[in-house]
């Protein structure tokens, strides 16, 4: 007769005990990716993802801030992620299979399963130097290190493409274009390792000001742009993009600028994959857009993010779940962000 220890029968026991009792701290994980440190859409991004987990106990979005925005719609495409950064451009190159996306042959297919969610303005391109430097104004960079972005990321492209036409110069040529991740680039402009540092961000950015309260700084000027052809293509019939001015006092009294100092702006945006769930796109809306007000008293950066601005430049289907949202708020939503059914 085969005998059984009561060991075995309370291992047996509890084993079975455990299959019936539901995990309650079960979650479920999203993943976001985002630009690095210093960028607008990383703020946004991670102030997203600090009030959806802070108000939702079952649900929680993990942040990663590195990569490019360009690889991370591939990314999404694929349901490797989740939410993550878009811009007009980004959905216009992926669509048409262009730069970047030239030898990703499936591109065009990808880019039909991604939806949007919200668009925000980015900010302005600050180009910043050290005053100590001598740098004045862009022509001077002849010669510099110039933090440029991540290589191959839309925002590089963009930068290398507002130095030529403010000034002539050439990446590789005529100044060192250095290429690095968001994070490592703003560490190298703390530690003087760059000339110049460039970012995508409105203001006051904090990596900036950090920089500016012990280092009297200078933001590069555009210049006269009246009769630049090469600049005014930057923007003019390009949605998502406009000029404007960061004021000459936004980084405090160490910032030496005398005049507003004019400069390309952008938009950029969340998307997500057509898979999220609908209510869950509606839900994390929700609690963004319900909590950002009382964010803003503290950041004021936050101050340019509205619902009015939602489908700015938007090229990229809504979401479900964004549209059952703005429906509710009352917005009026273009025809051609309305997804098909």
């Amino acid at each position: 007769m085969l005998k059984i220890s009561k060991l075995t029968l309370l291992s047996a026991g509890v084993a079975l005990a455990m299959s019936v009792v539901p995990n309650v701290s079960a979650k479920d994980f999203y993943r976001m990716a985002t630009l690095g440190p210093g960028t607008t859409p990383y703020m946004v991004s991670t102030t997203f993802a600090t009030l959806v987990n802070k108000k939702l106990t079952d649900k929680e979005i993990q942040v990663n801030a590195t990569g490019k925005g360009t690889q991370h719609a591939i990314e999404a495409a694929k349901g490797q992620l989740d939410l993550f950064v878009t811009a007009n451009i980004v959905q216009r190159l992926m669509t048409s299979g262009k730069a970047m996306y030239s030898k990703v042959k499936t591109a065009p297919e990808m880019a039909k399963k991604l939806r949007l969610m919200f668009m925000y303005p980015a900010g302005m391109y600050h180009f910043v130097a050290y005053d100590k430097s001598g740098i004045r104004s862009i022509k001077d960079i002849k010669g510099k290190k110039v933090f440029i972005g991540p290589k191959g990321s839309a925002i590089n492209n963009v930068v290398k493409a507002i130095i030529k036409g403010s000034s002539g110069l050439e990446a590789g040529k005529d100044y060192e274009a250095v290429e690095l991740s968001f994070d490592a680039g703003g560490a190298a402009f703390q530690d003087q390792r760059v000339d110049v540092y460039v970012n995508i961000t409105n203001p006051p950015s904090p990596v900036i000001s950090q920089v500016a309260l012990t280092n009297k700084v200078r933001l590069l000027d555009l210049g006269d742009v009246s009769e630049n052809a090469a600049i005014k293509k930057l923007y003019a019939n390009r949605p998502g993009r406009y000029l404007d001015k960061i004021p000459a006092g936004a980084y405090g009294k160490n910032q030496m600028n005398e005049q507003d100092v004019l400069t390309l702006g952008g938009y950029m945006g969340m998307a997500t994959r057509d898979g999220m769930p609908a209510e869950d796109v509606y839900t994390m809306l929700k609690i963004f857009w319900d909590g950002l007000d009382e964010i803003k008293s503290t950041a004021p950066w936050l101050s340019a993010i509205s619902l009015d601005k939602v489908f700015a430049s938007a090229n990229m289907p809504l979401h479900p779940g964004a549209v059952k949202f703005y429906q509710e708020k009352g917005l009026k939503i273009p025809a051609e962000l309305m997804p098909k059914m």
